[in-house]
């Protein structure tokens, strides 16, 4: 496990076949349409939109998908009331510019195909990560545009600091 200031790259390599049944319930849905009345999710882009950026939300929590993120928010100390489950699609050319986010404190991210897409954040190394990673959302970060589709499976979390998380510090 690696343990940054803004984002924990962990050891756990997500289980695609688990979450492709959740994923085949709902179409693509583009970042742009989806939210561009929104007020916060414009204010959070700083100069540019979203390119090729595309999402699906889950409105339906089944018992396999509710135990776990029971069993994933008691490994990491996570009292949350207010969180949601969707999947991140970035075609290749496709970015996500610098920005904060508005409502989210934490992204949980699941990479569910081989990972190309540099991840910045703040002033840290370059990331290209294949294992779930924390990211502390209230740090500026971006997606640079990958090489082949980058999909992943997000839970962000809205009530809960990144700060407060619970791990084995080695």
């Amino acid at each position: 496990m690696e343990v940054r200031t803004n984002y924990i790259l962990t050891d756990v390599v997500p289980d695609v076949d688990f979450f492709s049944h959740y994923m085949n319930q709902m179409e693509w849905e583009n970042i742009n349409e989806l939210y561009g009345d929104h007020k916060e999710y414009t204010d959070a882009m700083t100069d540019t939109m979203p390119v090729e950026q595309y999402v699906k939300h889950i409105s339906n929590y089944d018992m396999s998908l509710k135990k776990f993120l029971i069993k994933t928010f008691r490994h990491w100390g996570i009292k949350t009331q207010d969180f949601r489950c969707d999947f991140f699609l970035t075609k290749p050319g496709g970015s996500l510019p610098p920005h904060v986010d508005h409502k989210s404190k934490i992204a949980m991210l699941f990479p569910l195909v081989e990972n190309t897409g540099v991840l910045k954040v703040d002033s840290s190394p370059d990331i290209v990560y294949n294992k779930m990673l924390i990211l502390n959302t209230q740090a500026e970060h971006q997606v640079c545009s990958p090489e082949k589709d980058r999909l992943l499976f997000r839970i962000a979390i809205h009530d809960f600091s990144f700060e407060n998380l619970s791990y084995e510090r080695s």
